[in-house]
């Protein structure tokens, strides 16, 4: 499982990124979705990599995804 964070806006070009983006449910800057670990997903990745962050979530990432300031587990 990936999570993947858009830290860039997309622009539309000729490689088509905006429409990866948004196969990948990227609809705005710092909006992070999980995404399967399959060999489609990865390419999609790597096609807006330069848009994006991108690493492998953990249990603890999947479980509680938003750490809570009141409880200081930042």
């Amino acid at each position: 499982m990936y999570a993947v964070v858009q830290v860039r806006g997309v622009v539309e070009n000729p490689t088509g990124h905006k429409r990866h983006a948004k196969m990948l449910r990227l609809h705005h800057i710092n909006h992070c979705v999980l995404v399967p670990d399959t060999p489609e997903n990865l390419g999609m990745i790597r096609k807006v990599k330069d848009y994006v962050a991108y690493g492998e979530a953990d249990a603890q990432t999947i479980e509680n995804p938003v750490a809570d300031p009141r409880q200081g587990n930042w």
